[in-house]
């Protein structure tokens, strides 16, 4: 395969990946079509090849649905009206012993890689998305419903679906702000510059 061969492949993998990526929102309105365990699961495995530091891949994940889901959103709305939930926090206090050894405040980077990898791969597949770091306070409640290890945290729920394109919540369009606006390139050419 000559250069320019290559180059146009690559070319087209990259506009590929963009389209995803630009594609992915936060969507919170759902057709009841179910998604299929073997789609989780393809999901999953790709997600898994998010980098972390020493290899240590600190996720732990469970997917919920059906009667299981409904029994746990019962859980955390009677929570929740109740107000018997503490303030969220972005660490468990106190952190379990297991990772103090393992995940130190950087794997917490590792985590969201992760989340990152599983929205791309679901919506590469047609699936919705959308992350809530608004489950972490609810901890203790999941834990009971779902029978977590002590050792496991709650970082982060994810819903996952067909998103209903119909719903006006997913009609919000959010804006972002422009590299130049957020980034610096330095040593670059000065033809570069301001672009």
């Amino acid at each position: 395969m000559d250069n320019s061969v290559r180059d146009r492949a690559h070319e087209a993998v990259a506009q590929c990946v963009s389209t995803v990526m630009r594609s992915r929102r936060a969507v919170r309105a759902f057709r009841q079509q179910p998604v299929g365990r073997e789609l989780v699961e393809a999901i999953l495995e790709d997600a898994a090849s998010a980098p972390s530091g020493a290899n240590i891949q600190p996720w732990r994940v469970y997917v919920v649905t059906g009667t299981v889901k409904e029994a746990l959103a019962d859980a955390l709305l009677a929570a929740s009206r109740a107000g018997s939930v503490p303030a969220p926090a972005h660490f468990p206090d106190p952190l379990p012993d297991v990772f103090h050894a393992r995940l130190k405040p950087h794997s917490w980077i590792d985590l969201g890689l992760f989340a990152q990898n599983v929205m791309i791969a679901a919506k590469a597949r047609g699936i919705d998305t959308c992350p809530q770091v608004s489950f972490a306070p609810f901890h203790e409640v999941i834990a009971t419903q779902l029978q977590l290890e002590p050792c496991e945290v709650t970082a982060f729920g994810m819903s996952m679906g067909y998103g209903d394109p119909h719903a006006p919540v997913n009609q919000v369009a959010m804006p972002r702000e422009r590299v130049r606006d957020f980034a610096r390139l330095v040593g670059f050419p000065e033809e570069h510059a301001g672009r």
